[in-house]
């Protein structure tokens, strides 16, 4: 109980924080008459809830669905490309730019064309979802495989251990932070992507 009283009371501020904001919104619709379209005052964000609850289960399904394909895809591919590029030196400085580049290409961009080519169903919104999310895992990953304690790969290669016993034994445990890291990024990313995505099936629609 006494635990309960004490979490009530740190949360109590950012309560209390909310509470106005939410009072404030409301006042500045009241008393300017803003369209609702352009800024809705939260009453009737409320009532819109309200009226549409028979409806979100199936789309929540649909796009939580979207989200986690996409970043169950976006893991497998950030994970491929970060062992591919940690066992080359030559590929890692040939391709790593590029795979920085590759984020200066607005989304927004991209999914018209994945809508073209694979049409309006799941795929293009799992894709995307995916193309947002594998960023974040691979470079936390490739940043973690070439942080590993450089001592413990001599002396386990003093020991005769092959590549492949240094990475399952020293590297990838080394890199397991920088790789939790990264989905956390991306977990975060992932349902942000899926909202955007369905809009932007949305709009081309």
């Amino acid at each position: 109980m006494k635990e309960i009283l004490k979490s009530t009371r740190s949360a109590l501020p950012a309560i209390i924080t909310v509470f106005v904001f939410v009072v404030i919104w409301e006042l500045v619709v009241w008393m300017t008459e803003i369209e609702s379209y352009i800024l809705p005052a939260p009453t009737e964000i409320v009532l819109a809830f309200s009226q549409s609850w028979s409806l979100l289960p199936e789309h929540v399904w649909v796009t939580t669905m979207e989200a986690l394909l996409g970043f169950g895809l976006g893991i497998i591919v950030a994970l491929c490309i970060a062992l591919t590029l940690d066992s080359s030196a030559m590929l890692r400085k040939s391709l790593y730019p590029l795979l920085l580049f590759s984020q200066t290409i607005p989304i927004i961009a991209i999914a018209p064309l994945l809508i073209i080519w694979f049409g309006y169903g799941m795929l293009p919104k799992v894709l995307v979802v995916a193309l947002v999310t594998f960023f974040p895992v691979a470079v936390n990953m490739i940043e973690g495989l070439q942080s590993s304690d450089r001592d413990m790969i001599r002396l386990l290669q003093s020991m005769g251990s092959s590549r492949l016993q240094t990475l399952r034994f020293v590297r990838i445990p080394h890199a397991l932070p920088y790789l939790f890291t990264g989905l956390k990024i991306a977990a975060t990313y992932s349902v942000l992507a899926a909202v955007i995505s369905e809009w932007l099936v949305l709009v081309k629609d």
